[in-house]
């Protein structure tokens, strides 16, 4: 039997990676609606659900550095394999929970899960690709997991109607064991140059690398502040009704998904830094807009163009961590756990920073405090490359 040609193959590893994304964000969101109401069931208060939902950003700031190691080490697909089988494991916790304990458990799981099947999984993705072409593909992943993340609570609500609590994790459980056969079955990894380091080292010292890891932090805190605080706003100054407020952030969500790509690709014709420039500086003007109290048309207006201008500063910046880790000759997995943890930490501190001084102050307060940090953030990327240029990505 002839070899299969090199394009099929990395097709078939590009169509799986981003199923493995798409069904991750999918268990990611799909307990949005469900997990509030159920952990309050088992006795816990707001707090503790709190808690239960950082335990995904926790568990996987913990295990991404370890899980890039082991991938960069042994491969991509014994790595992505194991974190599938963690999430199956954590979903059927889910399902089958009748204590809070077993809730927080199975989100500690999906939490750990993540770190291995966003690391691992992406970096065979960029494997197979040369760097003229990671900016597109990665862009296209990140659309495709976006997309997961907005259909999940759509879909998790809607299979609770059809089949209570438990029937949407198992549904997912199905869908996850088809992936996870596809990695054990379909996906044979090539081989690859071995790095020749696996730490983290050169990439912290590396001040373009460090820089743009800062700013991803302080992006992701963007967008985790308004989140818990946005809800308020708008109940609070247009009566905003639960469904009004889903589709603002559905309106975030369909713009990245569409931009994401365009702007991948686009980084890799241009200068990658151009690009995470424009997007950066065009999402801390936009951002403060947010508070206007004019209608939520016009709010949803802002969103869409927030969303434009992140996804044009979020999307080249793995293929950017790419070409910073051949110089240094790190391997990709674990340049995308550093990233992992740096988003992971932005998930922490924007809801945390957001809601004190909304508390304090006022949302519109918060928009801005946010907005400077995330400009004194650029302006230590910009600092940086200037006195450590790169041909691409830094």
């Amino acid at each position: 039997m002839a070899a299969s040609h090199p394009f099929n193959r990395h097709r078939r590893i590009d169509i799986v990676v981003a199923l493995t994304l798409f069904l991750d964000m999918v268990m990611y969101s799909i307990v949005i609606p469900i997990l509030p109401a159920q952990a309050k069931l088992y006795g816990a208060e707001e707090g503790m659900v709190g808690l239960l939902f950082a335990m995904y950003a926790l568990t996987l700031s913990i295990a991404a550095p370890f899980s890039g190691r082991l991938a960069d080490t042994i491969g991509r697909r014994i790595p992505t394999i194991a974190g599938l089988a963690l999430l199956i494991f954590g979903t059927l916790l889910y399902a089958v929970a009748e204590n809070y304990w077993l809730l927080f458990a199975a989100r500690a799981l999906q939490g750990m899960a993540a770190a291995a099947t966003w690391s691992a999984g992406l970096a065979l993705a960029a494997d197979v690709h040369p760097p003229d072409e990671r900016g597109g593909v990665l862009g296209a992943l990140f659309s495709v997991a976006s997309f997961g993340f907005l259909i999940g609570p759509l879909l998790g609500a809607w299979l609770y109607e059809i089949g209570g609590y438990s029937f949407p994790f198992y549904t997912l459980i199905g869908a996850l064991t088809l992936n996870l056969f596809a990695w054990l079955f379909i996906i044979r990894e090539p081989r690859r140059e071995v790095k020749h380091s696996s730490s983290l080292r050169p990439l912290m010292r590396d001040r373009r690398g460090f820089s743009l890891l800062v700013m991803v932090c302080g992006g992701t805190a963007m967008i985790a502040m308004v989140e818990p605080t946005l809800p308020l706003f708008v109940t609070e100054v247009f009566k905003a009704t639960p469904g009004e407020i889903a589709w603002l952030f559905a309106v975030l969500s369909i713009c990245t998904t569409i931009v994401n790509p365009l702007a991948g690709k686009l980084s890799d014709r241009l200068d990658r830094k151009r690009i995470i420039l424009i997007g950066a500086v065009g999402s801390i003007a936009i951002y403060p807009l947010i508070a206007l109290e004019t209608s939520l048309v016009v709010s949803g207006v802002v969103m869409a163009l927030f969303g434009i201008a992140f996804a044009m500063f979020f999307a080249p910046t793995l293929p950017a961590l790419t070409d910073i880790a051949d110089v240094h000759n790190i391997g990709y997995a674990g340049a995308f756990a550093a990233f992992n943890v740096a988003y992971a930490a932005g998930t922490w501190i924007g809801p945390l920073i957001g809601g004190y001084l909304m508390q304090w102050f006022s949302f519109s307060w918060g928009l801005n405090v946010m907005a400077l940090v995330a400009a004194l953030s650029t302006a230590y990327y910009v600092a940086a490359v200037r006195t450590q240029p790169s041909a691409q990505g830094g």
